[in-house]
């Protein structure tokens, strides 16, 4: 299975038994990473960015965001994989349309690899409106 494939069980799963284990979600993320040597985290990220884009939930959107941090930190780069970029204006959207926290986290993805954005965030990390 691939990191992708793998998170979006963990997420499916993660959501379906959250009421017995708020931190299923959490815990599949460690799992998942500790498998991962840098090369294999840095790959991740173009399919999790394409994952976010098509969430529904802002939780799940926001799940998605932060574990595209964990495989940056994983590679141990700023760098932005370079078939990524024509999945922003997308991204973009779908966090406009799931709200301010989605907004809010993906600012952070984009303040990472230092992207320019339609998003600001304000002094204390939240977005500006």
């Amino acid at each position: 299975m691939s990191v992708v494939s793998d998170f979006e069980e963990a997420l499916a799963h993660g959501l379906a038994n959250l009421d017995a284990d708020e931190w299923a979600i959490a815990k599949a993320q460690d799992a998942i990473l500790a498998k991962l040597d840098p090369h294999e985290a840095f790959l991740g990220i173009t399919g999790m960015l394409q994952v976010a884009a098509k969430q529904e939930y802002p939780f799940c959107f926001a799940a998605c965001c932060w574990f595209v941090l964990s495989l940056a930190r994983k590679a141990d780069t700023s760098e932005f994989p370079s078939d990524a970029k024509i999945i922003l204006p997308a991204l973009e959207a779908r966090a406009a349309l799931l709200g301010e926290q989605c907004s809010n986290e993906l600012a952070k993805v984009l303040a990472w690899f230092r992207l320019p954005s339609n998003i600001s965030l304000k002094a204390d990390g939240s977005a500006a409106a």
